[in-house]
């Protein structure tokens, strides 16, 4: 990219971002994970430029600096930024436990940084890139063991920003993101301090009102011990498993579930345009992930 391409990119997110505001949505949130365009200009794998967008420790962060102070000019204080951050950018797959300590490293410098600024909201804590795409890929008894993905390096991010010499109010709110599949995880995750919010995300497609559901069974806490550790939705992962003559590759496999979740967000908005005050449709269980597949791509709407 020569220097003009990077200033179209990021007048690009500004308009993105105002564009947003003007519509009425609370904020934004720049993607600076899993090898997207932002990951990129911050990971020593994919920037090679000697420029001053390289990955020299005073560059690093500028092509995401920019951007943000950017858009704060022309959005008012009230305005959400939100960045989204890998707990585990730059490792490269397979390697020792100390390269991955090296990459979490960068990645907390890179926060710390981000936090230096003062003018960003939440950073979201992920893990995983293309290169290795646990993050997608992962299914069945994994998903088990790492109910929270991230715990770990959230809470070293935690300790670390309110020990900073940053102020208090400026310190930005860490959002963790990940296997949070039940109302007990939600609650051992901010009981130990894991992050400051959470975010659900494919509980929230299977179950749209999610946050009455969770309203409720805290007013019926005599109960509690009955929900707690029940998942928030039955999570079809049968109909994702390709078929037979699919070859089995993780990112495929992962582009089925995300096809299956997008036809089911299409549902749902859908169901909302028709009758806004009416309940979400149920989950259609018997829709397979290659029907899926085509249904995400070969979709159109009939009132056209």
């Amino acid at each position: 990219m020569t220097t003009l391409d990077i200033l179209y990119v990021q007048s690009s997110f500004v308009r993105g971002a105002l564009l947003a505001y003007k519509s009425g949505f609370d904020g934004v949130q720049l993607h600076a994970a899993h090898g997207y365009l932002l990951a990129q200009f911050m990971s020593h794998k994919s920037n090679i430029r000697n420029d001053e967008y390289s990955v020299a420790p005073e560059n690093v962060t500028r092509m995401l600096s920019e951007i943000v102070k950017a858009i704060r000019k022309v959005v008012p204080t009230t305005f959400i930024i939100g960045i989204k951050i890998n707990s585990a950018d730059y490792i490269t797959y397979g390697g020792a436990e100390e390269v991955y300590q090296e990459g979490e490293r960068r990645v907390l410098d890179h926060i710390r940084t981000i936090a230096s600024w003062g003018i960003i909201d939440f950073i979201e804590i992920s893990g995983g890139d293309y290169e290795k795409p646990d993050f997608m890929a992962c299914s069945g008894s994994q998903k088990l063991d790492r109910q929270a993905f991230f715990t770990r390096f959230s809470r070293t991010v935690m300790k670390d920003l309110y020990r900073s010499p940053v102020p208090f109010s400026s310190v930005p709110l860490i959002l963790l993101t990940g296997g949070l599949r039940s109302h007990s995880h939600l609650q051992a995750a901010l009981m130990s301090k894991h992050a400051d919010l959470l975010g659900i995300g494919r509980g929230a497609v299977l179950c749209p009102d999610l946050p009455e559901i969770l309203r409720l069974q805290l007013q019926n806490n005599k109960s509690s011990s009955t929900w707690a550790d029940r998942p928030f939705a039955h999570e079809p992962e049968a109909v994702f498993r390709a078929s037979k003559w699919v070859p089995s590759v993780g990112l495929i496999g992962a582009g089925v579930g995300t096809a299956w979740y997008t036809t089911r967000m299409r549902d749902i908005a859908i169901s909302q345009i028709k009758k806004p005050r009416a309940e979400p449709p149920p989950v259609d269980y018997n829709r397979g992930g290659l029907i899926a597949v085509f249904k995400m791509w070969a979709w159109f709407d009939s009132r056209i």
